[in-house]
């Protein structure tokens, strides 16, 4: 099985799409916070402050979430490519010299 380039591309717009999603979190936890200032009396602007602070936290472990997944499936897409180029050399391979003498000392190869 091969992790196509489209997945590792779909990862990555994943991951941005939670990056923005957070970012959209913390401007409301800026207003939140704004308005709980402004009226520091009342309990209500101080739940929707720490309800905003609880999203904004939820948010960001999901663009976390988001951005590791992006790396691990870019990190396997490269090791399945690195791991075919690999199976490809065969004949390569076996013509390497399996001792330490080297042929300019009259080495045999077998």
């Amino acid at each position: 099985m091969m992790i196509e380039q489209t997945t590792v591309e779909i990862a990555a717009k994943v991951a941005a799409d939670a990056a923005d999603v957070a970012a959209a979190f913390d401007a409301g936890v800026a207003e939140a916070r704004e308005a709980y200032l402004a009226k520091r009396d009342s309990t209500a602007t101080w739940r929707a402050y720490t309800h905003a602070m609880d999203q904004l936290a939820a948010a960001n472990a999901r663009a976390t979430a988001a951005r590791e997944l992006h790396k691990a499936v870019a990190h396997a897409h490269h090791l399945e490519l690195a791991w075919h180029r690999l199976r490809s050399m065969p004949l390569v391979l076996q013509a390497v010299p399996t001792h330490s003498t080297p042929l300019s000392m009259g080495g045999n190869v077998q």
